[in-house]
């Protein structure tokens, strides 16, 4: 630590040769890994070095973790073994000179390593730096990227409108505004999420809400929670939005959620819909000037019709939607 003034007594000295691979470890619930192990081996299957967020070198064992592991320049494959509970697991790979190798969250198998970038590696994985699979050591591509959604930030926000079909999908969707862990509108934002994007067409009070879609899924498993945020660039900076309404489990039954704010004609308004379920089910009735916007869960895409006019009436029942209501006023 190059501020440190007083030896602690916690470096970390290599052999000759060798360099340092930090291995950050993390969980979003805050309970530690529940057994989750962590192992790196060479490609003869010799565990170089094993370790778990609840004994990490540094951390509080906890949320947050790091362990510093000595390693000579070469092919590596890092392994994570699920505990009692993966989805909570997170894990980022660098060494100490700032190389990037990895990063990613839930369990994983055979993600290859050239550590200190020798070059003479042959590892299959994701080589498409914009997924969040992606594998810097990978030479070949495998198919297997998982990319976030297309309107996964702001700046590419799904436009909608009346009149028009709308679908969308939450899976692998990352937070790239950085707001989890903020608020709005005294609401904590809890996951990522996807963007929408309304231009108001006239002044107008809006309502946008996803109440009523916790009674079914395709696959049979519970439905339970969701979250909606509306948002407005400040001079047109999308990184300076400012809140304008939030909710968490705002509707009459379950813990779906509903906010409704007031447009101004010619105005953008930035929609975010985020979950904590994996899909999501709608039955409801159009009000008129309706605007639906599709919201699909983790695994899940949907296409959902909407009104072929402003001011017609219908009811629809669709799965894995969001809906966003247009009141006139």
């Amino acid at each position: 630590t190059p501020s440190a003034s007083i030896d602690d007594g916690t470096c970390v000295y290599c052999a000759a040769g060798e360099l340092i691979l930090e291995v950050t470890m993390t969980d979003a619930f805050g309970d530690g890994w529940n057994g989750g192990v962590y192992y790196i081996s060479d490609l003869d299957g010799n565990i170089e070095a094993t370790g778990t967020l609840d004994d990490a070198d540094q951390g509080d064992g906890l949320t947050e973790g790091l362990d510093l592991v000595c390693l000579q320049p070469g092919c590596y494959v890092f392994d994570i073994t699920p505990g009692d509970d993966a989805d909570d697991m997170g894990w980022y790979l660098e060494d100490v000179i700032g190389n990037f190798y990895g990063t990613g969250t839930d369990e994983v198998s055979s993600f290859g390593i050239d550590f200190g970038e020798t070059g003479s590696c042959t590892f299959l994985g994701c080589t498409d730096p914009f997924c969040i699979n992606y594998n810097p050591s990978a030479t070949d591509d495998d198919g297997s990227c998982e990319c976030p959604p297309s309107n996964n930030y702001a700046y590419s926000a799904q436009a909608v409108q009346c009149g028009a079909q709308v679908s969308g999908t939450l899976t692998y969707a990352v937070d790239g505004e950085d707001l989890v862990g903020t608020t709005c509108s005294g609401q904590d934002i809890n996951a990522a999420g996807v963007w929408y994007v309304f231009n108001a067409q006239a002044d107008q009070q809006m309502v946008v809400s996803t109440c009523g879609t916790d009674a079914f899924n395709p696959a049979g498993n519970p439905l339970f929670d969701s979250q909606v945020f509306v948002f407005k660039a400040v001079d047109g900076d999308l990184d300076n939005l400012e809140c304008l309404g939030g909710n968490d489990d705002g509707c009459p039954e379950g813990f779906m959620s509903e906010v409704a704010f007031n447009v101004e004609q010619g105005e953008d308004y930035y929609i975010h819909v985020t979950r904590f379920s994996q899909y999501t089910r709608v039955m409801s009735s159009c009000s008129p000037s309706s605007v639906w916007i599709a919201r699909a869960g983790r695994r899940s895409t949907t296409t959902v019709p909407l009104p072929s006019s402003c001011r017609t009436a219908c009811r629809t029942s669709v799965r894995s939607v969001a809906r966003a209501r247009t009141t006139w006023t």
